[in-house]
């Protein structure tokens, strides 16, 4: 179980990470996802790292709208995930929810 729910994280990273990666990357330099080979995932995942990504707009958990621009210059950890998702997601959010509790605690709050 436990592999399992590191691969569906490993997935999901994944898939967001080459999805923001590809809106400032030309097509012709990032291979397409077509399956969900986790080495695969991984190599694009790492590819997206200390890449910038486009100025999109976000909506937070209470309603505020945010621009990524707001934000540049800090940490920053984004999970999408839906809100009718009752099997992976809430054990996804837990997860994240402990790593930024951990980097908070380490960097400080404001960071």
């Amino acid at each position: 179980m436990r592999r399992i729910s590191m691969i569906a994280i490993i997935v999901g990273i994944a898939a967001v990470a080459a999805s923001l990666a590809a809106a400032d990357e030309p097509t012709d330099r990032l291979a397409p996802v077509t399956a969900l080979d986790p080495d695969r995932l991984l190599e694009v995942s790492q590819q997206a790292i200390g890449r910038a990504v486009g100025n999109h707009r976000l909506i937070g958990a209470t309603g505020e709208r945010i621009a990524l621009n707001e934000l540049r210059g800090r940490p920053l950890v984004i999970s999408l995930i839906y809100t009718s998702c009752t099997h992976v997601c809430p054990m996804i959010t837990q997860r994240v929810r402990k790593s930024v509790e951990e980097a908070q605690r380490m960097m400080g709050p404001d960071r």
